[in-house]
């Protein structure tokens, strides 16, 4: 119930102040749609109201409003103590509105101020953002229309779920009217609105496509990831006999369709008819839980035919019910076209539930790996796959452990942070240039920082040629230069920060080769040293070079420090030193971010010598707790990165992923090479047959040993119908010198099985001339060779690990990397099958998506600005995030 307080001397629209300067700008929510709602608690009243109170978590000054009488009306803070004090908000919010099932409760009232007047009124400033994330009913949208057309410097955001009723694939589901009554709405918000929010990046696609569509102009807006609720997974005393009551008899899938309009409830009856036809036994029962209209013709027909009897239940449970049937059920299963949010999916993940789902782009972004998808219509499929994880207890058991180490629930504390930052970027970008404002009251506004780089490694203590970190630290260096020209360098020696000066990196700015190039700047540097006629050291000695100051005392404000070496193996423990502490304050707006490439001296601690092991290990948690960012070389490296600082009680400080580039070097690999370059190269190096390649440092996470005995058990057991030879192409590394010398001394593979250090042309060569590519590593980051191998259309038999997985997708075959029959068996396969080999290239051809170093500096440098940008907003506002993440 709402209590109006009609008030003389409040004016109806506030005074218009025009910002002509960066000014503080307020945050609104609106809560029509949760106080306008009647009957049950719906799932965007919880959006709503979840969002409201997550939201003044992220932004404590933010305001909350009501479309009510002829106008909007603030809603103090003070009367919404029921909303922020929470533990269950259904209980809270029907206890406040008189609607607990089965109980009289008495109604309770918020009491409003409003103008003593009938004209329109509401209470928002200049710049003011207002966003409404609940149900858009017409008096509301009438209001926000008359706001704008009188107030438009106040700017209004809508969070859209999905456009259901207007994408071709779930338009059949609904009728013509609810089509129009969606259509009208996006006109609306197209019109009125400033920028939109969306559940879900599918939604967002299919709004911008609908509006391509129409030739209507795009709207600015971002996706976010909605919050789940904490469940409670483990069995409870009383589930059996809910379930009984129920109808439930047996093992039993769930399909959840109380969220998704679009399920499609014939294709579940195909696949049930077909099920029990190959399979009775085995067939677990299916429980299809939400309103799906029973008087519909096909829930008719489910009903009535007595081959589905007992096996198809239709309920439509109360929430304890729902919460009994996702803990109990053998597996979920979800057969909608999905092209909106999809909360069911999530909830599904919350309870540890396995999830059989149809292949929809939004399904995908819900629970990419961790679902089992098929074709829609594909009912034979459908029905193998239910049968397949219905009688088969650890097929089931090793998906479900995957689901629980590796999905995370999202809260709706995150969701609040991610919806601030979201309309934080949408604003700096819509609003003018003298309207510019940070969204929690601070007058001084992000700008974009300059990128201080450091390449101690790769300009003073690498002293070998082109591999691995060395190679992204100088390539990340080169293309940051092109993008971000302003970006300057530096390194460390000898207790000392100096910059780098750029007519000193020349060679790296202009090179086609990179390769080429480091190899000349060694050339030259080893010569001048060599001579006494110049020297690196003395650069960085001296503190100042030509009357510039080069000794760094102080890193300017608005600055992100960027690592990409590897700290703990320069001298003096590079990042632990206190010159980097005294250099860097995240008070003066300057961020330390370090690119981590993989954990093995964690993981696989025994394929690196103990002070490799002893070293990582600090300069992990030096890093972990003390930088205000870290870049990972992968999702996966980001994933076993934060477990690793959670086992140890380390901070987990704010961090993204990256995906490195593909190409071999900075030129761009132009036509192939000739017959006469591949012989003349192949000759010069040994190779006189058909051959195959391993790229890679040799070294005992690569896992060459599994390669020779493999090729060994080819040999021996005459897999090969013609001779085919073995290149290990890489440079001897850590702990490798056993397996080098057996390599060298085993008759058996002389002139066979080759080790090579190739140049980069030479390595193209290798590329382009090879039958296929082998990868049997332990462990990667996100590998550099195994996307150089699609990048040159190679097949590649890759090792079956997380990291490799997450590169290779479905365009390679992976082998247990312990499994040397397996390596031989394969190996000999497609040695033997030519044609098949083919067919994979022709796949690779078509699908692989190569992400260039260019691209991959792109992604780098934006997720460098968004964690700068929310740094500084959190420096700005929010005083009770500081060392909150400690």
């Amino acid at each position: 119930m709402i209590e109006l307080v009609r008030a003389s001397g409040i004016p109806s629209i506030p005074p218009f102040e025009p910002v002509v300067a960066p000014g503080i700008a307020r945050m609104w929510i609106d809560l029509t749609g949760a106080f306008e709602a009647r009957g049950a608690f719906s799932e965007s009243v919880r959006v709503e109201l979840e969002l409201a109170r997550s939201l003044r978590v992220a932004n404590p000054w933010l305001r909350f409003s009501i479309y009510i009488d002829t106008g909007f009306a603030e809603i103090p803070e003070n009367q919404l103590q029921w909303l922020f004090g929470a533990a269950d908000l259904r209980e809270a919010y029907q206890v406040f509105f008189g609607r607990v099932e089965g109980r009289e409760s008495p109604l309770r009232s918020i009491e409003l101020t409003v103008p003593d007047s009938d004209m329109f009124f509401h209470p928002y400033g200049s710049s003011d953002l207002i966003l409404s994330a609940g149900l858009q009913g017409d008096r509301k949208k009438e209001g926000f229309s008359k706001l704008k057309s009188i107030s438009p410097q106040i700017y209004v955001s809508f969070l859209v779920y999905d456009i259901m009723p207007l994408v071709a694939d779930t338009a059949l589901y609904f009728s013509e009217e609810s089509r129009d009554v969606v259509h009208r709405y996006l006109d609306w918000a197209t019109e009125h609105c400033d920028f939109l929010l969306y559940g879900s990046e599918a939604a967002q696609k299919d709004v911008e496509t609908q509006l391509e569509s129409e030739e209507t102009p795009a709207i600015s807006g971002k996706p976010i990831r909605l919050g789940i609720d904490p469940v409670e997974g483990i069995v409870q005393d009383g589930d059996a006999e809910r379930l009984i009551t129920l109808g439930i008899t047996r093992s039993f899938m769930l399909a959840d369709v109380s969220a998704d309009a679009s399920s499609d409830y014939g294709l579940l009856y195909r696949v049930m008819l077909m099920c029990l036809a190959r399979n009775p036994d085995q067939t677990p029962q299916l429980v299809i839980s939400g309103d799906i209209g029973l008087e519909s013709d096909l829930a008719s027909m489910v009903l009535r035919d007595p081959r589905v009897a007992g096996h198809i239940l239709i309920v439509d449970p109360s929430d304890d019910d729902t919460a009994v049937l996702y803990r109990n059920c053998r597996f979920t299963i979800f057969a909608g076209a999905y092209p909106g949010w999809a909360p069911s999916v999530s909830k599904s993940f919350a309870f540890g539930k396995f999830a059989l789902a149809a292949d929809t782009p939004n399904l995908r972004e819900t629970g990419y790996d961790l679902i089992d998808f098929v074709e829609l219509d594909d009912v034979r499929s459908w029905t193998e796959k239910i049968l397949s994880y219905a009688g088969d207890d650890r097929l089931l058991d090793d998906v479900q452990a995957k689901i629980a180490v590796q999905w995370s629930r999202p809260s709706w504390t995150d969701a609040g942070h991610a919806v601030y930052e979201a309309l934080t970027a949408l604003a700096n970008q819509c609003l003018p240039s003298a309207q510019l404002v940070d969204l929690i009251g601070s007058n001084v506004p992000w700008k974009k920082p300059v990128i201080w780089m450091d390449l101690s490694l790769t300009f003073l203590n690498w002293g070998g040629g082109m591999q691995g970190i060395v190679r992204v630290e100088l390539t990340y260096a080169h293309y940051l230069k092109k993008i971000a020209p302003d970006s300057r360098f530096f390194a460390y020696h000898n207790g000392r920060f100096f910059e780098i000066p750029t007519d000193y990196l020349t060679w790296l700015w202009d090179a086609e080769e990179l390769s080429a190039a480091y190899d000349f700047f060694h050339d030259f540097w080893n010569k001048a040293e060599s001579e006494g006629t110049g020297s690196r050291f003395q650069i960085a000695s001296q503190d100042s070079i030509d009357g510039a100051v080069r000794h760094l005392t102080k890193i300017p404000e608005n600055t992100i420090v960027l690592f990409c070496g590897i700290g703990f193996v320069t001298p003096g423990q590079m990042h632990s030193e206190k010159a980097i502490t005294d250099m860097v304050s995240p008070a003066r707006r300057v961020m330390t971010s370090q690119l981590l490439y993989d954990f093995t001296p964690f993981l696989l601690p025994h394929t690196h010598v103990q002070s490799t092991v002893d070293g990582y290990e600090l300069f992990v948690k030096h890093i972990s707790n003390e930088f205000e960012h870290i870049l990972y070389g992968g999702k996966t490296a980001q994933r076993d990165g934060i477990k690793i600082q959670k086992d140890r009680g380390w901070r987990s400080p704010p961090s993204d992923y990256l995906e490195f580039g593909s190409e071999l070097d900075l030129a761009d690999q132009g036509a192939p090479p000739t017959l006469r370059q591949r012989r003349k190269v192949l000759a010069d190096l040994g190779i006189t047959e058909r051959f195959v390649i391993t790229v890679g440092t040799i070294q005992p996470r690569k896992n060459h040993e599994v390669l020779y005995k493999a090729y060994l058990r080819m040999l021996e057991d005459e897999m090969l119908e013609e001779p085919l030879q073995l290149i290990f192409v890489g440079k001897n590394g850590w702990l490798s010198d056993d397996l080098l010398a057996a390599i060298a001394n085993d008759e058996r593979v002389q002139d066979k099985l080759l080790v090579l250090s190739p140049t980069d042309e030479q390595l193209r060569i290798l590329y382009h001339a090879c039958e296929f590519t082998l990868l049997p590593s332990f462990y990667e980051g996100w590998s550099l060779t195994l996307p150089e191998s699609l990048g040159y259309g190679k097949f590649c038999l890759t090792a079956d690990v997380d990291p490799l997985r997450e590169t290779g997708q479905d365009l390679v075959e992976y082998i247990d990397p312990l499994d040397t029959f397996r390596w031989a068996e394969r190996m000999a396969y497609y040695a033997r099958n030519p044609k098949e080999v083919l067919n994979r290239e022709r796949v690779i051809a078509e699908q692989w998506d190569a992400r260039t170093w260019l691209s991959s500096t792109e992604m780098m440098l934006d997720k460098l600005y968004d964690a700068h940008r929310i740094m500084v907003e959190k420096q700005n506002g929010e005083p009770h995030a500081v060392g909150a993440d400690k």
